[in-house]
């Protein structure tokens, strides 16, 4: 690649905020900006690319999920089965695959943000997740790690 292999991401800081509100029967954007110091706004210009590890709780649930199109309900049977294999509640293991960036949840369902996110497995049963194949690659090769990997295609 004429730019290089892209493994930094800029570092950011949030200086506006935009969540949805409501009032009365309108619906729209309620805006908070942010100020900082001098300070706290001088950073690195850039760090080292990484993806999001998972335990193996995760591993699983996410394999499940991969094996239902990308879309998962959280149930009863799911939650008894995560706690039975590996002594974890449902709700902790979500909150690892939400926290990795690749996954979201709504009600009761755990599903991909993305239109293809990719699994790494470890022989221990860990793993990494990202949403860039080739970055996964490239992180992989650097640190000669051999995952297995599975790419879970939305449908």
């Amino acid at each position: 690649m004429p730019w290089g292999d892209d493994m930094e991401m800029e570092t950011l800081q949030e200086l506006l905020i935009a969540q949805a509100a409501t009032h009365g029967d309108s619906f729209g954007w309620k805006y908070t900006s942010l100020e900082y110091s001098e300070k706290k706004l001088q950073c690195p210009a850039s760090l080292g690319w990484e993806p999001a590890m998972l335990s193996p709780a995760a591993m699983t649930v996410a394999n499940f999920l991969g094996m239902r199109g990308g879309s998962l309900e959280l149930d009863e049977g799911l939650a008894a089965y995560v706690l039975n294999t590996h002594n974890l509640a449902l709700a902790d293991v979500v909150l690892e695959l939400v926290d990795s960036s690749a996954f979201g949840r709504s009600e009761n369902e755990l599903h991909v943000i993305a239109e293809a996110t990719t699994l790494g497995h470890f022989d221990d049963g860990s793993g990494v997740v990202a949403l860039d194949r080739e970055k996964l690659d490239r992180w992989c090769q650097a640190r000669e790690l051999n995952p297995t990997y599975m790419t879970i295609i939305a449908t």
